[in-house]
């Protein structure tokens, strides 16, 4: 439903600038006092970040919060460190996400800590059950896929997209983006996989586990 009301507002808004009364009007179907279309309207288009508000009138662009530049210093870059799990390893096919998680990094410190199950509307292999602990009875409830997306798009809008084994997590995310959206952003991604090999080289695996034991992590 959330990815439905969205895609009228953007055709609304394509066309210019509204103010909160007539996107409450327009696309959710409310009228009432002034406070309540504002605080509806923010509810709905605030997370995604492809909406903006000044002055009263909100509008619509088409695109992401330009990536980071390759020559910013670490220290000044925004990191969205992504976690996913799956119903198997096939983005491309038949395979969907069945949580994902999303922690933002500002300057070194934790700013933001997100996630979700994922209706994926298929069954979960047992032995992806086991592996990963998520059931079908866990994510019969959960939304889908679709319906996070505002979530999953201003967590990612704008920063370095991190992850172990960056290719897994990214594959992912980037079919589900486009299977729901037909567009996906251009983020720069990090992969601690890669990364780790490179600065500890002398550890025999590059695990998560093994890199926090090896570095006396946690």
């Amino acid at each position: 439903m959330t990815a439905h009301l969205l895609r009228k507002a953007e055709r609304l808004l394509e066309d210019g600038p509204q103010p909160a009364g007539e996107v409450a009007r327009r696309v959710l179907g409310l009228q009432g006092p002034s406070p309540l279309l504002e605080r509806a309207v923010d509810s709905l288009l605030g997370p995604d970040s492809r909406f903006r508000v000044e002055e009263g009138q909100w509008s619509f662009t088409d695109s992401f919060p330009p990536a980071p530049s390759p020559e910013s210093p670490l220290s000044a870059l925004g990191w969205a460190v992504v976690d996913v799990e799956t119903t198997g390893g096939s983005h491309g096919g038949a395979d969907r996400i069945t949580e994902v998680a999303i922690v933002a990094v500002e300057e070194g410190r934790i700013s933001d800590r997100w996630s979700s199950l994922v209706n994926p509307r298929r069954p979960i292999p047992q032995r992806i059950c086991s592996l990963t602990g998520i059931t079908d009875e866990m994510v019969a409830r959960a939304p889908e896929f679709h319906q996070l997306v505002p979530e999953v798009e201003a967590r990612l809008a704008g920063r370095v997209f991190v992850a172990h084994n960056a290719s897994f997590d990214w594959g992912f995310i980037r079919s589900e983006l486009l299977r729901a959206t037909g567009d996906v952003p251009e983020l720069p991604r990090l992969c601690t996989v890669k990364v780790g090999r490179r600065l500890v080289p002398e550890s025999p695996r590059h695990s998560l586990d093994a890199l926090s034991e090896h570095l006396g992590i946690g």
